[in-house]
């Protein structure tokens, strides 16, 4: 695992505690405790020492613009490996520190760039693709096995006893 060197840390943090300065004022100050290739962001919200925040790790890959994200976790009270704003799993400190300030500090209308694409979950897959892939899957179109199925398969499939499943689910759950 590549550690960086003290010159790339130190532009790192100017970096950063520049871009915050500039992108999400009610942040004081963003610092960076270093621990091998791993740099945690701390976020101060007032020049008090006590009220401090949790932002992401960043993880040192080799490239000084590629760099791993993972989320704070104030629930397990730990990092999560997690993607970036625009679906990657690793991209620029500066981005980093976008994606955990939206997380924590923004509603998601606040943020200035949005971006067009549909926002994403944390494990990375588009939560519209993920439902248009089922609805594709359960209700496709084809000769069909049944007369109620639309399926290409030539006698009783999977995607049959799916929708009858969701049928007699649907039925509990609107009575």
């Amino acid at each position: 695992m590549p550690v960086p060197s003290r010159r790339l840390k130190d532009l790192i943090e100017g970096t950063v505690d520049h871009h915050a300065s500039q992108r999400w004022p009610t942040l004081e100050e963003v610092t960076i405790r270093w621990r091998g290739s791993y740099g945690y962001l701390t976020g101060y919200l007032s020049e008090d020492d006590d009220d401090t925040i949790e932002l992401c790790r960043i993880q040192y890959l080799g490239n000084p613009d590629e760099w791993a994200f993972a989320i704070w976790q104030a629930s397990t009270d730990s990092y999560a490996e997690s993607v970036l704003l625009d679906g990657r799993p690793a991209g620029h400190p500066n981005l980093a520190l976008d994606t955990a300030c939206t997380l924590y500090l923004a509603g998601i209308s606040d943020h200035p760039e949005q971006p067009d694409k549909p926002l994403k979950d944390l494990r990375g897959a588009a939560l519209a693709d993920l439902r248009n892939w089922i609805i594709r899957w359960l209700f496709g179109r084809g000769r069909g096995c049944r007369r109620w199925c639309r399926c290409t398969c030539p006698g009783w499939c999977g995607r049959w006893r799916a929708r009858r499943w969701l049928r007699r689910r649907w039925r509990r759950v609107s009575r």
